[in-house]
């Protein structure tokens, strides 16, 4: 496990990040890596329940009203559980903060920013959505937070090689967002 005092946590605040020392709380942790693994499942189960649903009621067959009740309302359920797994994972992940080494917080740091203002960027202009400078957008953030539940994960489980691989990655990953807020901003 990476000492206390190696680790520093990365918290957003109401879009600025903000950076501090204090002990990791591993019960918030483990929360926050717990739920976004809920979170991961229940979005591959969503589309999967919609194509059964969808196979069940086109198969011929006994298909009464109370199927074709059921069948919109499972979906809806379904629907609803991510968003309410969705919004307690960002939650958890808010309060628990994220553990990276404290020798390159100043990487990270100004990383996450980068992440964000990107983020910010693209959605601020419509015309861009579609976009190779988006697209490249939305692999970054989707880069940006697999490493970054990965970096969790591997603090979780005292891998220190692995946490350190990770929070590098996640510098990469915030250096290249800043030359494609770069690009988005000057329209190329």
């Amino acid at each position: 496990m990476p000492d206390e005092s190696d680790t520093a946590l990365l918290y957003v605040d109401r879009g600025l990040v903000r950076a501090d020392q204090g002990p990791p709380d591993r019960a918030a942790q483990q929360r926050a890596h717990s739920r976004a693994r809920l979170l991961r499942a229940l979005r591959w189960s969503l589309p999967m329940t919609v194509l059964l649903v969808a196979l069940v009621l086109l198969l011929p067959g006994p298909a009464g009203t109370g199927l074709l009740v059921a069948a919109p309302l499972l979906v809806l359920l379904v629907a609803l559980a991510v968003l309410v797994a969705a919004r307690s994972a960002r939650t958890a992940q808010a309060v628990a903060g994220l553990p990276v080494p404290i020798e390159i917080t100043g990487r990270i740091a100004p990383s996450m920013r980068s992440i964000l203002a990107m983020s910010r960027a693209i959605g601020a202009q419509p015309v861009l959505r579609r976009s190779r400078t988006a697209a490249e957008g939305v692999v970054l953030v989707r880069r940006w937070s697999a490493s970054a539940e990965g970096l969790r994960e591997a603090w979780l489980r005292g891998d220190v090689a692995a946490w350190h691989e990770h929070a590098l990655s996640l510098a990469a990953a915030g250096e290249r967002a800043e030359r494609v807020r770069a690009e988005v901003e000057t329209g190329h």
